[in-house]
């Protein structure tokens, strides 16, 4: 699962559980989880991080 900034600006529109769908999970829970673990925030939050905040590659964001 890759959430680089060009990702976000393409599905910042998309419900949290249709991303998990497109991404073959059941779930929302589930994604929203792992989602967690691995970028150490919300799908929702990272959603409404400023662009520039993953213009170097902070964390929560991805490369």
């Amino acid at each position: 699962m890759a959430a680089g900034t060009g990702w976000r600006q393409a599905h910042s529109h998309a419900l949290v559980h249709a991303i998990a769908a497109h991404w073959g999970f059941t779930g929302a829970a589930h994604f929203s989880r792992l989602f967690q673990a691995t970028y150490g925030t919300h799908p929702q939050d990272y959603r409404n991080l400023p662009s520039e905040a993953c213009t170097n590659r902070q964390h929560p964001c991805a490369d």
